[in-house]
């Protein structure tokens, strides 16, 4: 269990962020599902770069399954258009490290910028394969939503599969989560698999439960394989903060930065209080926390905010953690007894269940029970259980 103060810390802390959920899990068991006025169970927010992560765990299952040789692959092999020219020559290895070389998308909302061509091109195919050569690979970490689109499209190439339909069939269906979506680029054409995976919070939680318990869903279904989390989560050589798509928790403080053209970056005042956190980060810090050592999983999503701060939701919950005895199972403190009517107040629910089936994908991302728009008839349906 978790301090109940803990909790109520982590609730104050995130009223004044434009939060719309926050769910906390502890050995699988929902400790606090917060929904913020206007908000609920079925809401679904669009979390932005948090589906490049699920884009690093495709990539293990196309190993798995044989459609992908090797990490070292060249891209050439699944992206023939760059056979003649030096963009061929990086390994898949350096793609999903960040490390490829090629030139980052500048996060520039400039309505000309490559940043607007990716969200709201309809061809976002060419506007990846148009992209830069600008250094030897495996040089410097740059972050960038081209490197994850690329992915996409070897993934697709590769398993002649739409990534919803492989998403679908080998994590989504498997984990017992209702259905999802994906944003087009226009309809009946690609992903943007930078971007723009459609659930509920309860739906990131889910997989983040089953991604704590070494890749084991609820239901006793080994969903994804040890080995392959092992990898994800290896930091890599030219970051020590990121995986394969996906970032990591270690010994850092100050700001984290995305690449060098760009200013943009997030503070951890503190180290996390523990090796073993990965994470999903999508914009405005939407994000989903998994701390395997501690089983414990956090869920946020949320609307646009310039004041996130990486380590004090995560810190705050490990402080708080409790043996079965009631103790504290970080350091030793006075014990702090949740009352009844205190767990109801802050949406304690036992055990997991999934909502209701919702709505996916309007325009500003949230969800608007019969409304239309160009995200909602751009979609794919993940199918889910």
């Amino acid at each position: 269990t978790i301090d109940q103060a803990a909790l109520e810390s982590v609730v104050d802390w995130a009223n004044d962020k434009n939060t719309v959920a926050l769910i906390v899990a502890h050995k699988g068991v929902i400790q606090l599902e917060k929904y913020w006025p206007g908000f609920d169970a079925n809401t679904v927010v669009d979390t932005a770069s948090m589906h490049k992560s699920i884009v690093g765990l495709m990539m293990g299952y196309a190993l798995e399954d044989g459609y992908i040789k090797s990490l070292e692959d060249p891209v050439r092999d699944y992206i023939p258009e760059w056979g003649g020219d030096l963009r061929g020559n990086i390994t898949l290895r350096a793609v999903m490290q960040m490390s490829s070389g090629l030139k980052p998308d500048q996060f520039s909302f400039s309505p000309f910028s490559r940043t607007i061509e990716y969200f709201m091109g309809s061809d976002v195919e060419a506007v990846t394969l148009a992209t830069e050569y600008e250094q030897e690979p495996g040089l410097e970490f740059q972050y960038s939503s081209g490197n994850s689109q690329l992915l996409g499209i070897v993934l697709e190439r590769a398993t002649g599969k739409t990534l919803a339909e492989y998403e679908s069939e080998r994590l989504w269906k498997p984990l017992g989560a209702d259905d999802a979506s994906l944003f087009l680029d226009r309809e009946g054409g690609m992903a943007r698999t930078f971007c723009c995976f459609h659930t509920t919070a309860r739906g990131w939680l889910r997989l983040g439960i089953m991604l704590a318990n070494r890749g084991v869903a609820q239901d006793g279904r080994q969903v994804v394989d040890p080995a392959w989390l092992a990898q994800w989560t290896m930091p890599a050589p030219t970051n020590p903060q990121y995986g394969m798509q996906v970032w990591l928790g270690a010994d850092f403080v100050g700001d984290r930065s995305y690449h060098r053209y760009t200013t943009l970056s997030v503070p951890h005042q503190e180290p996390i209080e523990a090796d073993d956190m990965f994470y999903f980060d999508g914009a405005v810090g939407n994000r989903l926390y998994v701390i395997p050592s501690k089983e414990l999983v956090i869920v946020r999503t949320g609307l646009n905010t310039a004041e996130w701060e990486e380590s004090f939701i995560p810190n705050t919950l490990i402080r708080g953690i409790k043996d079965d005895a009631g103790n504290d199972d970080t350091a030793n403190g006075d014990e702090v007894q949740a009352s009844a009517d205190s767990r109801r107040r802050y949406g304690v629910l036992e055990p997991f269940q999934q909502p209701a089936r919702g709505h996916h994908g309007s325009a500003d991302g949230m969800v608007r029970p019969g409304g239309t728009d160009r995200r909602r008839d751009n979609a794919r349906r993940i199918r889910g259980r």
